[in-house]
């Protein structure tokens, strides 16, 4: 059965980071995941019919930088709620248990976290690479440099002024256009030397052990080709999976590599992409682009008329609610929208006196354990299987 959109590695996925610029002061950022940012930046900023009405409030937005790679987009959807929630995430805790990082706000701090996790297993082990489209993300990504630990070989950042909609009017990458989510180089370079090597008259055997691949063909899903440019090395996957592991001393514990070094030509190369390519040859190309959440995006118009609430909720209502109901998590997008005040107006506005809360007595410890809620690890799989589950994966 040949892989399909669901199950194989997608043409592109990236998490992205947004920053409001709609005034010189505003700090609202935005965290999110898709497999097209040029259309989703337009989506944010309403230039399409279907707009994001949770980001139309802080228009315009910029895309400050994604993370990209992913091998699937379970994998982009896990990083994008850790990214969203580095406090709660079990991924970012010390031998203690305590988290690593308090709730990020600002583009700065959302930075700092997202350099942190790429140096943190298991997003270390995955072939993610980023890219910085504005002169603040490199700045704070200069920063976060300087007390986060090393970053996993192999990885690599790119920065490309010209923005991601290759608009920015500034000198950048050299890039003229949108940024490219096909993935078209990378097939087309692999698949030329698949072909190459299928019209040579030699045996196709495994470079470890030896042994003659007679279905090379057949077992695209088992076999894998170098990713490196002038490399026609081949070998079973179980074989160079095993090999990275050994030459991977410090985590010898790991089910899969990072990657490691081809036996024929010596380029690092990423497990990840090496299975990409065996993906790519089963499938005889580039796959369909991976469904956008477009459907979780509602014209202004609609969205205008339920972001409104048409009366006053109950004082009831009101005091039930939590800290955590201003986020988006449970809903749509799970999006970690930090903001604080965009102006001097808003930064000098008179707060209003509240009522001293009245202690309360401790509760019962059946009453306390009824009155826990799911854990942040439970929330999360919870959020992607909603999200999975609206594209019918």
């Amino acid at each position: 059965m040949p892989p399909t959109p669901s199950t194989g590695c997608p043409p592109f996925y990236a998490c992205y980071l947004l920053k409001s610029i709609q005034t010189p002061t505003s700090t609202a950022t935005y965290i999110g995941s898709t497999p097209h940012p040029p259309r989703r930046i337009r989506q944010h900023n309403g230039e399409l019919t279907q707009g994001a009405w949770k980001t139309r409030s802080k228009r315009p937005w910029i895309m400050s930088m994604i993370v990209y790679g992913f091998p699937s987009k379970l994998t982009a959807l896990q990083f994008e709620w850790a990214w969203q929630h580095v406090h709660k995430t079990r991924h970012l805790r010390d031998a203690n248990g305590k988290a690593l990082l308090s709730r990020s706000s600002g583009l700065n701090s959302n930075i700092r976290a997202v350099r942190l996790m790429l140096a943190t297993h298991p997003y270390s082990t995955w072939p993610l690479h980023v890219k910085l489209f504005t002169d603040a993300a490199v700045k704070g990504w200069t920063l976060a440099q300087k007390s986060a630990p090393a970053l996993p070989p192999g990885f690599t950042y790119q920065i490309e002024l010209e923005g991601v909609d290759g608009k920015s009017g500034k000198a950048g990458s050299g890039r003229d256009g949108p940024l490219a989510v096909d993935d078209a180089q990378f097939t087309s370079v692999l698949l030329a030397k698949n072909t190459a090597l299928l019209a040579s008259s030699g045996a196709i055997s495994c470079i470890i052990c030896k042994e003659h691949i007679p279905n090379y063909t057949a077992d695209a899903l088992s076999t894998g080709l170098c990713p490196a440019p002038s490399c026609s090395a081949v070998a079973h996957l179980t074989c160079l999976s095993t090999r990275f592991i050994t030459e991977q001393a410090h985590s010898s514990s790991d089910i899969l590599p990072r990657g490691g070094d081809c036996p024929v030509c010596g380029t690092y190369a990423l497990w990840g992409d090496v299975v990409r390519g065996s993906f790519r040859r089963a499938a005889g190309g580039i796959p369909l682009e991976l469904e956008d959440d477009d459907a979780l995006f509602m014209p202004d118009s609609e969205s205008d008329g339920e972001a409104v609430p048409t009366g006053k909720p109950s004082a009831k209502k009101a005091a039930r609610k939590r800290p955590g109901d201003n986020s988006s998590e449970g809903e749509e997008f799970d999006f970690a929208v930090a903001e604080r005040p965009s102006s001097e107006s808003e930064a000098d506005a008179p707060r209003k006196r509240r009522r001293p809360r009245q202690e309360k007595l401790p509760a019962s410890p059946r009453k306390k354990a009824k009155s826990q809620g799911p854990s942040p690890e439970t929330r999360s799989s919870a959020y992607i299987q909603d999200k999975l589950s609206r594209r019918g994966v």
